[in-house]
């Protein structure tokens, strides 16, 4: 619970609105209490800001393990916060094992497009 603290603290910290994804709650003001809650349903975290930025704070995934997906990542800093972002081809597996439909949507968008870039 203490990493998402920090993360949502971070988060806050450069102007971004939190909110859960699956029910568009807000999280201007969130407590132990609904922390924990986040943890332990396994809530996704949405930070927004203006222009279209949007991260997504997942705390499970598909086909990996964090553990893997650490053990992959890239790391950022962001002022004294460091930021570790899961690979690319990490992401893509996890849409692949998940299966879902806005995965498969995804995926089929992500290869059109990548394949425009790379011709």
């Amino acid at each position: 619970m203490d990493n998402v603290k920090k993360c949502c603290e971070a988060l806050k910290s450069l102007d971004m609105n939190l909110s859960f994804k699956e029910a568009g709650e807000n999280l201007k003001k969130y407590s132990d209490k609904a922390l924990r809650s986040i943890v332990r349903d396994r809530k996704v975290i949405v930070a927004s800001a203006p222009y279209g930025i949007v991260i997504e704070i997942l705390l499970e995934i598909s086909g990996l393990t964090f553990s893997e997906i650490n053990r992959n990542a890239r790391v950022f800093n962001s002022g004294d916060v460091q930021i570790r972002v899961g690979r690319l081809e990490d992401l893509l597996l996890s849409k692949r094992t998940a299966g879902r439909k806005k995965d498969k949507l995804f995926l089929k968008r992500f290869k059109t497009e990548f394949k425009q870039e790379t011709d």
